[in-house]
Parts: structure tokens; C-alpha cells; sequence
């Protein structure tokens, strides 16, 4: 199997794995290892792995990030006054 077939692969597994049981802590770098020792030669394609493995979110957490924000953006002099009252905003 060629290194772009693998790392689609790989980053099907990876996802499906994620939307059924989370992220984790070093999320993918076993794969991205065991990439290294099969192809040495694909540095290049291999850090760019590594690189979508450290920044991968799955949608539905984008999705609730960006609904955080929406309501966060709406009361924002109720939660400054809060933080103020609690002492978070120094």
C-alpha cells in the first residue's frame, strides 16, 4: 500500500474512532510512528499527518464551539459583570 492510500485510511479510522469515543492525548502519534519506520522516506507527508492528527476537531465540537461563542457573544455584559463580581477579570 502506497503512503497516500494509508493516510486516508488512517484518517478515516481515526475519525470514526474519535466520533465514537473522543479525543485523547496524542491522538494518531502511534500511527504517525509505526508511518515512520515504513516510510522513511516520506518525511514530508508524514509531518503533514502529524500535523492534521495535533489540529483534527471533529464537526459536532466545532459546531458546539461556535454555539458557545454565539451565546458567550450575546451576554457578554452579563458574564464580564460576573467575572468582575467573582474577581476573574483582573
Amino acid at each position: 500500500m502506497d503512503i497516500d492510500s494509508r493516510i486516508r485510511k488512517e484518517k478515516k479510522r481515526l475519525k470514526d474512532k474519535a466520533k465514537e469515543s473522543g479525543l485523547w492525548e496524542n491522538f494518531g502519534q502511534k500511527i504517525v510512528r509505526e508511518l515512520k519506520d515504513e516510510y522513511p522516506e516520506e518525511k514530508d507527508k508524514i509531518e503533514r499527518f502529524s500535523n492534521w492528527c495535533m489540529k483534527y476537531t471533529p464537526r459536532r465540537v466545532n459546531e458546539s464551539s461556535k454555539e458557545t461563542w454565539k451565546i458567550l457573544k450575546r451576554n457578554h455584559r452579563r458574564f464580564k459583570g460576573l467575572m468582575e463580581a467573582i474577581n476573574l477579570n483582573r
